[in-house]
């Protein structure tokens, strides 16, 4: 054999031995989304294959007959389990192999429920329990895709990819690696990874975020649009995260990507506890001034249409209408109450939407970087104080969660910080009374169908409730 083909012999069988293939003992775990079932679909709950999805299956069930699997797993639901048992009749079904929990945005996009870690230890542990009882054996597993995809810890196609953006960005300093590429276990609308780089000059750390695996990139899943409103703030001034690095092109694992870098700041529960309270308020407030006098333009957004107030309404009514109906009887008099008492508008500006300590970090008692700019919008700058203003009110609720940060400063305090009138932001503390009433009723009703686990919100039953019954005193006379 010539010296050429021998050499190409050798390098393809090394490739082969590091991965495994042909190796005696090595169990093998194919990894098998299920066929269609959305095509006519008419059960969203939990479809079964359309006739394109049996097609498939029968397809696939011919060609894994010649693997002659040991066993054949399946996830519990319905359009997996008949996948599977077109493969096999006997089926093992393990509840950790579902779909991450996700729900149908009101633009199409679709909105993870569930942490990516959480769906990482789940299917992590079910492959590996799934391997040690079949050793040396071939074994199926159809599960869902967004399972599927976060199954390995850290996925090397982000790491390639990443590697070469990265190198794009470092171009003068060629010397870097990635250290590592870890999930960090908050967000539901995208996949957020700290990334560890290190060069001649030392470690870096940035933040990945990446719009979950096939969502429209629209809504909450537009994490470019995020990172030009970081962008524009952090160029103003404005503390936000720097964003060395984006894409809108299908540039990281197939999807677009922002990289931010890290801030290094605290979270309110240690801020609150060592900072005094009305220093961290004032300095939220200062923050929010100046985002709010950042004109249009510089904004990032600044072409997009202003939210008006009626629209601002209709989108949280849609929430509140799919809470649970017994802490939600007076939802529709609160909502009325909205409707026709609706003020004058302001000149828009840029709108975080979800403003409150929960969603900083900071140095000290100040703001070092504002967060979470998912449902950012152009709208009525009232509204983000009445964000702030909710924390304060959720103090009364005792032994409720506060996620957001509870502080000991009274609304009338953030009125007088902000400058506001505070008969003009009785409308708008009402709304975010609303607002966040319908938020949380929300996320108790996905719980409750267990589609989000989180006991945390049948701890705040008493606040949607409340939260309602204030809304409407609000617009009482003599309050």
């Amino acid at each position: 054999m010539a010296p050429g083909p021998e050499r190409m012999t050798l390098a393809m069988r090394s490739l082969e031995a590091s991965f495994l293939i042909g190796v005696e003992g090595v169990t093998e775990i194919w990894l098998v989304r299920h066929g269609d079932c959305y095509e006519g679909m008419s059960d969203g709950a939990d479809p079964p294959l359309s006739a394109l999805g049996r097609k498939q299956a029968e397809l696939l069930a011919k060609r894994v007959a010649r693997l002659k699997p040991t066993a054949v797993y399946s996830s519990p639901y319905r359009r997996a389990l008949e996948t599977a048992r077109t493969i096999s009749d006997d089926v093992h079904v393990d509840e950790r192999l579902i779909e991450m929990d996700m729900e149908l945005g009101t633009l199409g996009e679709l909105d993870f429920k569930e942490l990516p870690a959480s769906v990482i230890d789940r299917m992590s542990a079910a492959i590996d329990d799934i391997a040690q009882a079949h050793p040396g054996g071939r074994v199926i597993v159809v599960a869902h895709g967004a399972a599927i995809y976060l199954t390995p810890r850290v996925n090397d196609q982000i790491r390639s990819d990443l590697e070469r953006e990265i190198g794009q960005l470092l171009s003068k300093r060629p010397e870097f690696r990635i250290n590592s590429i870890e999930p960090i276990p908050e967000g539901h609308s995208g996949f957020t990874y700290f990334v560890s780089v290190e060069d001649n000059e030392g470690p870096t750390r940035y933040v990945l975020r990446l719009p979950p695996p096939g969502a429209r990139i629209a809504g909450p899943a537009d994490v470019v649009r995020q990172g030009r409103i970081m962008s524009s703030l952090h160029h103003a001034g404005i503390p936000t995260p720097a964003i060395p690095l984006m894409s809108s092109d299908p540039a990281v694992d197939g999807r677009p990507f922002i990289l931010m870098e890290a801030v290094d700041g605290t979270r309110i529960e240690k801020a609150g506890a060592e900072q005094r309270p009305l220093d961290i308020s004032a300095s939220a407030v200062e923050v929010l001034k100046r985002i709010q006098a950042l004109p249009l333009d510089r904004t990032g957004i600044g072409a997009e249409e202003p939210m008006t107030l009626q629209a601002e309404m209709m989108r949280w009514a849609w929430l509140m209408q799919r809470a649970p109906e017994e802490l939600t009887t007076r939802a529709g008099e609160l909502g009325g109450l909205l409707a026709r008492y609706v003020p004058p508008e302001r000149s828009p500006t840029l709108v975080h939407g979800d403003y409150h300590y929960g969603n900083m970090l900071f140095r000290g008692f100040q703001v070092c970087a504002v967060l979470d700019w998912e449902i950012a919008e152009i709208g009525q700058p009232l509204i983000d104080l009445g964000c702030l203003c909710i924390v304060s009110v959720r103090r009364q609720y005792v032994g409720a969660p506060n996620p957001g940060g509870a502080i000991d400063v009274s609304v009338e305090d953030l009125y007088r910080l902000y400058g506001a009138d505070p008969a003009e932001m009785r409308w708008y503390l009402a709304l975010s009374l609303y607002k966040y009433a319908s938020i949380f009723g929300y996320n108790l009703m996905l719980h409750r169908r267990g589609k989000r686990p989180d006991a945390m919100y049948e701890g705040l039953t008493d606040t949607i409730t409340g939260m309602i019954e204030e809304g409407i005193a609000v617009f009482e006379p003599g309050t």
